[in-house]
């Protein structure tokens, strides 16, 4: 029974792929003649035709685990957009609450001064009508 493929952590280079394509690279610049370099461009299509035939089967074997995969990161990604508009509209509103809040409590703040201004004016009316 074959091994499913495996998928490195994200941010992370396979240290193999990186040695092969260094490889390619040196051997490409290191070669003296057109005809070396052609030959290895023409290794380098046939192991890329291997793995695109590798590819293929891989895709075609599991073809039913694939679609199932994109339907639901499909699901996903519809999930995840639809939530952003609902956070980003849920922000909208809490700040027009904090600016409501504000102009609330700058109401309170002036009603507590006029009241402290009306208990001083009737202090001293009733002061001076004893």
């Amino acid at each position: 029974m074959e091994e499913p493929p495996f998928k490195p952590p994200r941010g992370v280079k396979p240290i193999k792929e990186t040695r092969v394509l260094m490889s390619v690279i040196r051997s490409l610049t290191a070669s003296e003649t057109d005809e070396q370099r052609d030959r290895e461009k023409a290794n380098l299509e046939t192991q890329y035709k291997l793995c695109d035939q590798r590819l293929d089967e891989l895709v075609s074997k599991h073809e039913e685990d694939l679609t199932l995969v994109m339907q639901m990161f499909g699901n996903i990604s519809q999930s995840v957009n639809e939530n952003r508009v609902r956070i980003r509209k849920i922000k909208e509103n809490l700040q027009e609450c904090r600016k409501v809040l504000g102009y609330r409590k700058e109401r309170i703040r002036n009603l507590w001064r006029d009241r402290l201004e009306y208990k001083y004016i009737l202090d001293l009316i009733s002061d001076n009508c004893t």
